[in-house]
């Protein structure tokens, strides 16, 4: 979509909830929610298995677990943003995703509106289905923003 329909799209949305958008302090809002969108759905235009690097787990068959990641998102619902500290861990079946990309995936998915419940469980079944993770688990701690 064009950039100045986006930009329209927020002027309207000011109009709606009662605020006029050629005000002083409003004037240069339609561009900035605009820019911001860009980075807050940034996970739209990305994919998972663009991104990870695999590596052979030589017979390793212990628990990678990556611990305190801090995410924001938007639920779909309200479109309302909200936070949070994941916590990821598998057991590799053969090839190890390097740790750094655990976070990177979560980022692709927190990017991306959606229900808050859903962030775990999206998360979940693409590394599975890309990976072939044995027992992977992704807990979240949700700080929800009103």
């Amino acid at each position: 979509m064009d950039t100045a329909i986006k930009q329209d799209l927020v002027k309207n949305m000011l109009v709606a909830i009662g605020e006029d958008p050629t005000r002083e302090g409003l004037l240069d809002t339609p561009k900035r929610v605009v820019r911001a969108w860009s980075e807050m759905f940034a996970g739209y235009k990305m994919k998972p298995e663009d991104i990870a690097t695999t590596f052979d787990a030589d017979g390793y068959n212990e628990l990678v677990l990556l611990k305190g990641i801090e995410f924001y998102s938007t639920c779909e619902h309200h479109m309302l943003s909200f936070s949070g500290k994941a916590h990821i861990g598998y057991i590799p079946n053969g090839k190890i995703i390097g740790i750094s990309k655990l976070a990177r995936i979560l980022d692709i998915f927190a990017r991306r509106m959606k229900f808050k419940n859903e962030l775990d469980s999206k998360s979940l079944e693409q590394l599975i289905n890309y990976w072939i993770l044995l027992d992977l688990r992704v807990s979240l701690k949700l700080n929800i923003f009103v």
